[in-house]
């Protein structure tokens, strides 16, 4: 079973390194590891990633709520950013 932390800025899927591992995702700069523990996989960019490389469904998920953003109380260093990345590339307005 897996842990969901769902916080008041954001949430992360909480893995162990060893199952991160095994799946062969690689998670975007916007995800954390804490020491060589556990992922905590950003839920926009990675955590659905994961769980489609790793096969795992939504049953194999436990939702805890936090009143507090995990980064900021855990010490976790961001992933090297190897998987996806979000483009914040946008078309440029034509003058008028």
């Amino acid at each position: 079973m897996y842990k969901f932390f769902s916080t008041p800025a954001h949430g992360y899927l909480c893995v162990p390194m060893a199952d991160y591992t095994a799946s062969g995702y690689k998670a975007s700069k916007y995800s954390y590891k804490l020491l060589n523990s556990f992922v905590y996989l950003e839920e926009d960019c990675d955590a659905r990633g994961f769980m489609i490389a790793a096969n795992v469904s939504l049953d194999d998920v436990a939702e805890v709520v936090l009143d507090y953003d995990l980064p900021k109380r855990l010490h976790v260093t961001p992933m090297s950013g190897e998987g996806f990345e979000i483009s914040r590339s946008y078309p440029s307005r034509a003058s008028t």
